[in-house]
């Protein structure tokens, strides 16, 4: 038998309880998480693939607005940022989970995964010099990251050139011969003054592991309070 007492505080227990997920659209279901403001950062440099002093690969954007470090280092590479952490040039480093090598930081007995958050990157594009992209390209330049995505544009190349960075694409973009293309990320191609011709992922939620060194297992014997005192 339920009291009115009891009544009204079911009653607000329902009130108060969130809704199936099922409630949810879809594009709330698939936002991404927020990460909460930090108070301090957590690291004193950071290393990470981007060009030093510049914020125009998605991984030193995320990085800076991530927070997790008083300094951020742009390298030529994610591996030349890790040899910037082995040798203690750097605390940190950051890698996208889009990264196609990962793997060989996760099993890298040197390095440690010490947290991960999702954010947003920069929108990826289709961009030329051209305001157009040619059905068959002469060069179409990438990064290993967005290799999946090029069975969707449509096009053909010639030649399908690795880029180390969304950056670099643009560079070699604008020196190569007409027509070709690359995919970069919105930064990079207003930065370089490209045209963009599609809009590939408009608001990626990213996945993002920062590493730091593993610390040596302390292999010293331990002795109980009572054998030290014998």
């Amino acid at each position: 038998m339920h009291t009115p007492a009891s009544a009204a505080k079911t009653h607000a227990d329902l009130q108060h309880r969130p809704p199936p997920a099922a409630a949810f659209p879809d594009f709330l279901a698939s936002a991404p998480v927020a990460t909460p403001a930090r108070t301090a950062p957590l690291h004193r440099r950071l290393a990470t693939l981007g060009d030093d002093g510049a914020e125009l690969t998605c991984s030193m954007h995320i990085a800076r607005r991530w927070g997790g470090a008083r300094e951020t280092i742009g390298c030529t590479s994610f591996e030349a940022a890790r040899e910037l952490l082995r040798t203690g040039q750097a605390d940190a480093l950051l890698v996208p989970a889009a990264y196609p090598r990962l793997n060989t930081f996760i099993m890298d007995k040197a390095l440690r995964a010490s947290q991960a958050f999702i954010m947003p990157i920069p929108a990826l594009v289709l961009a030329t010099c051209t305001g157009h992209a040619a059905p068959r390209l002469r060069q179409l330049i990438h990064h290993a990251a967005v290799a999946p995505l090029l069975p969707e544009l449509g096009l053909s190349w010639v030649q399908a050139q690795q880029a180390s960075s969304n950056a670099e694409a643009c560079r070699l973009l604008l020196a190569a011969p007409e027509p070709s293309a690359c995919i970069t990320n919105a930064l990079c191609a207003t930065h370089f003054g490209l045209d963009v011709v599609r809009v590939l992922r408009p608001n990626l939620a990213m996945p993002w592991i920062c590493f730091v060194s593993q610390q040596p297992l302390d292999t010293r014997p331990t002795h109980s309070p009572v054998e030290a005192k014998s």
